[in-house]
């Protein structure tokens, strides 16, 4: 082999190896991912996501704190709509 040969060669190779050590890590998945298709989201990833702040701040772009108050506000809404409709 000349080396220009050599070089395709090499760079194939390369290329190879990229291709596969990308697609092992997409294969990986956070363990709060995988139980989600098998249980339903909201019942095991919420208390999954309470433990780990980051994954929370990832999955819903607030933090629990502020989460928490959103819901105690639509909470307190839904009371007043229900009351004054019933």
């Amino acid at each position: 082999m000349d080396n220009e040969e050599e070089v395709f060669v090499s760079s194939l190779l390369s290329d190879e190896e990229d291709r596969i050590r990308k697609r092992k890590r997409n294969v990986l998945a956070h363990n709060i991912n995988s139980k989600r298709t098998k249980y339903g989201e909201y019942h095991t990833l919420c208390p999954d996501l309470v433990e780990d702040d980051m994954r929370f701040f990832q999955y819903f772009l607030t933090t629990e704190a502020k989460f928490k108050a959103l819901l105690d506000i639509l909470r307190e809404e839904l009371g007043k709509q229900q009351s004054s409709g019933s």
